[in-house]
């Protein structure tokens, strides 16, 4: 059995030329959807690609405040470092004085000073800080201007000083 172009044709409720008017127009509509799906896809493929685009430059952007952010994080705790270790008060601060503070979790803590260290720290001439160390809780004596300096950078590292 043929198509129902042919069965018109054979029962003479068509002609030639209409059956083959009828095939160019259905030609025409298949290639013309074609062109528009393939239109279609070529732009959906676009925009997969600008949005893959603005993705990657969102990453690269993100990448990069973080790793601007560690540098600067770094930078800060240098200078912290540097500060505590230039501005520590000489070898000789340590005796028989037990000088209390509270430490960053909240717990009392002393650091064995001698006495003229010991008066100091209560005159506000020295403070107490945390040091960066590997031992778990180390302190040290800084000046009271490197003390001042480290609460504008650091403040949370200043363990004792009496600014009256």
């Amino acid at each position: 059995m043929g198509s129902l172009r042919d069965q018109l044709l054979k029962a003479g409720l068509v002609d030639p030329k209409q059956v083959k008017k009828a095939r160019h127009e259905e030609r025409q509509k298949r290639k013309n959807e074609g062109v528009r799906q393939l239109e279609h896809e070529k732009k959906l493929k676009e925009q997969e690609w600008q949005d893959r685009q603005s993705q990657q430059k969102a990453d690269q952007q993100h990448q990069a405040s973080v790793q601007q952010q560690v540098l600067q994080d770094q930078q800060a705790e240098h200078q912290v470092r540097n500060l505590i270790k230039t501005s520590t008060i000489g070898p000789h601060w340590a005796g028989n004085k037990r000088f209390y503070f509270t430490t960053r979790n909240n717990t009392i803590s002393y650091l064995a000073v001698s006495e003229p260290v010991a008066a100091k720290l209560e005159r506000g001439e020295i403070a107490i800080v945390e040091a960066f160390s590997d031992e778990q809780d180390s302190y040290v004596p800084i000046s009271a201007q490197g003390a001042r300096r480290l609460g504008e950078l650091e403040s949370d590292r200043i363990r004792f000083f009496n600014t009256k």
